[in-house]
Formats: structure tokens, C-alpha cells, sequence
């Protein structure tokens, strides 16, 4: 009787080991909200209005699903075609990875097509390779989304001489929402994650 019960908790604690092992291992999640209705529009004279939703961000996520990472900034109101004032739309997605900025920038050029590119923020900052990185101004979705496998950032992170982003954490998190006008580039709306948020990959 001993014997049997001590084989049972034994199948047991196994059976709960494959299921742990089966699951998403170092899976990270953060999302935070943005104020809505704090968009800038663009100054015409002294006829400004006080929020341009077309840029509106209203939430963020960043995320790693089956070992990529997913970023996501959602307008609700995403202009159809080309926002207002603009030749097109311009996001900046920045982080701060082993106390240097960075970026990811998903724009469209005046022609509609459109960029994507990863690069440290400071003047001049070379371009990151980010080979099967992709992002796309969803307008079906409402949304902007980035997605990048995590094997792909450690290998371009560390031809950069900077630590994998596996393991590490970035922090200093906040999208921006940008109408180009030309070869203006001005900024509508700032989305911050909370002071002190990090996320742990």
C-alpha cells in the first residue's frame, strides 16, 4: 500500500514536470495605456485643433510568442489612407538595452511604401541589420507591429558588442506617433510606459 502511494505521487510530480516543460518558457509580457485624446494636430494658423486621433496611440504591448518578439501600438482611429497634414505615418519604438538607446522605425515614404529599420538613437547611430525582422502599419488592425525572432536580435546585438537580448531587460520603453509633412518629421503623440517599467526576456 506504501509502495503504490509513493508510485503515485511519483507519476505524479512527473506528470506536472512534462507539463511545465511543455510550456512557453521565458515568455514576457508588458502593456501599458496611453491618455486618449492627446494627440497633437498640426498648428494651421491659429485653427489648431486640440487632438489629431488619426495619431492617437491608445495602447501598447510588447511581448515575446513563440520566440519572437511582438511589439504593438494600437490607434482605434488610423487614417484609411494618408493621415491628416501628412505624407504618411512615422513610428518610433524605443528601449533602452544595456544603457544604450535604441529604436525601431516603421515609416512610409510619400509614395506610400513602407520602412522599416533598428538603430541606436544617438546622432549618427548605425543601423542594425535585423535580418527576418518585419513590421507593418496595419490599417485593417488599428495597429503598428513589430515583429522580431529573439535569436535574430542576439545575433545583431552582439555583432553590435552589446549583450543578447535574451536574458537581459530593457527599460525606457515609449512609442511615438509622427506625421511626415515633407522633410518634416513632427511628433503627434508619445506614448510612455510607466516610470520604472521594465520587461524581462
Amino acid at each position: 500500500m506504501k509502495n503504490r502511494s509513493v508510485r503515485a505521487l511519483l507519476v505524479g510530480f512527473t506528470a506536472i514536470g512534462v507539463l511545465l516543460a511543455g510550456s512557453p518558457a521565458n515568455a514576457a509580457s508588458l502593456t501599458w495605456e496611453d491618455e486618449a485624446g492627446d494627440a497633437k494636430d498640426l498648428a494651421i494658423g491659429t485653427d489648431a485643433l486640440p487632438n489629431d486621433p488619426a495619431f492617437d496611440i491608445t495602447k501598447v504591448t510588447i511581448e515575446t510568442v513563440d520566440g519572437k518578439l511582438v511589439w504593438t501600438a494600437e490607434l482605434p482611429e488610423m487614417a484609411a489612407g494618408r493621415p491628416t497634414y501628412s505624407t504618411g505615418y512615422y513610428f518610433r519604438f524605443a528601449f533602452t538595452h544595456a544603457a544604450v538607446n535604441y529604436w525601431f522605425i516603421v515609416g512610409e515614404d510619400p509614395l506610400g511604401a513602407q520602412n522599416f529599420s533598428l538603430s541606436a538613437t544617438a546622432t549618427g547611430g548605425a543601423k542594425m541589420e535585423c535580418k527576418d525582422c518585419k513590421a507593418e502599419i496595419n490599417r485593417e488592425a488599428k495597429a503598428v507591429i513589430i515583429e522580431a525572432p529573439m535569436a535574430t536580435l542576439d545575433a545583431d546585438f552582439k555583432k553590435a558588442e552589446a549583450p543578447p537580448v535574451s536574458g537581459s531587460e530593457w527599460s525606457k520603453l515609449y512609442v511615438i506617433a509622427q506625421r511626415r509633412t515633407g522633410v518634416f518629421t513632427l511628433t503627434a503623440d508619445t506614448a510612455d510606459a510607466p516610470e520604472g517599467a521594465i520587461i524581462q526576456f
